[in-house]
């Protein structure tokens, strides 16, 4: 910027301003006591990929996740879930390497995908919800949306399933040409179940 050169210094001072309200230590949003820990076998992360008109169904066997979710407090809950790509299983241990490689989930390089919520809604039907936010796969960083219903909820224990569409080519998974992406589609359903408990 060189406008009003030399009669404007070099040097800008920034003064910010701000309001803040002090919520305390044992606000429900920030107490440890509040987040969920997902139980791990009885949990899943699924998925189902379609090549040359067949269903390939695969899983990653290892996630975690911070969740603090009240269907009561949708405005302050959050969900973050974190998965390791290089614990992708198919049925075929070919298909498996294939899916591990630089072309595909390049799990050398980018071994985890990582959901963040930014937005929780109320959907209709009983205990349905969506959850926007953002998902980083790949190295890429797109918004969507999870499907979810909450089957049960207690004080100490909850039982959610739900559902995405994911398109591989938006996190350049695969060649955008089914010819060259050894016949898979670019539409991929996945599938997650999530038990989780307080202590």
């Amino acid at each position: 910027i060189n406008y009003g050169i030399p009669g404007i210094s070099d040097e800008v001072n920034l003064q910010i301003e701000c309001e803040a309200i002090y919520q305390g230590e044992n606000n429900e949003t920030n107490n440890s006591n509040s987040a969920w820990q997902i139980i791990d076998n009885k949990s899943k992360v699924e998925f189902v990929a379609t090549q040359s008109g067949s269903k390939v169904n695969g899983s990653f066997k290892k996630f975690t996740g911070k969740i603090n979710f009240d269907p009561n407090l949708l405005d302050k809950s959050s969900v973050e879930i974190e998965v390791d790509t290089s614990s992708i299983e198919i049925p075929f241990l070919e298909a498996v390497e294939t899916a591990k490689s630089v072309g595909w989930l390049a799990t050398a390089t980018y071994p985890k995908a990582v959901f963040k919520s930014s937005e929780f809604i109320a959907m209709p039907g009983k205990n349905n919800f969506s959850a926007k936010g953002v998902l980083q796969l790949k190295g890429k960083e797109v918004p969507i949306v999870l499907n979810f219903n909450l089957k049960a909820i207690t004080e100490r224990f909850a039982h959610a399933i739900g559902t995405v569409v994911l398109k591989r080519s938006d996190f350049n998974i695969g060649d955008k040409n089914i010819n060259k992406s050894n016949g898979v589609l670019d539409e991929v359903l996945v599938n997650f179940e999530i038990q989780a408990k307080k202590n």
